[in-house]
């Protein structure tokens, strides 16, 4: 299963770490509008794949996190 979190920041890291005990049934896919931010949350473990847009973050995703402030929702 993919789970694609959109906002790699401190709720979507969290979000991804709970998740990493499940890291043999799910592939989690991180998406932040800051690379770096994406990135960090890799090497952390939080994901384990970083994606560079949104089309391409949520492609094969069976579930999509949007760990994002409210404001940012309409443009997502």
């Amino acid at each position: 299963m993919n789970i694609t979190i959109v906002g790699t920041g401190q709720i979507g890291a969290s979000l991804g770490l709970a998740l990493a005990p499940y890291r043999k049934q799910i592939v989690r896919v991180g998406l932040d509008k800051l690379l770096p931010v994406s990135g960090k949350a890799r090497g952390m473990g939080a994901i384990d794949r970083v994606a560079v847009n949104l089309s391409s973050a949520v492609r094969k995703a069976q579930i999509v996190i949007l760990a994002l402030p409210v404001n940012a929702l309409p443009a997502v």
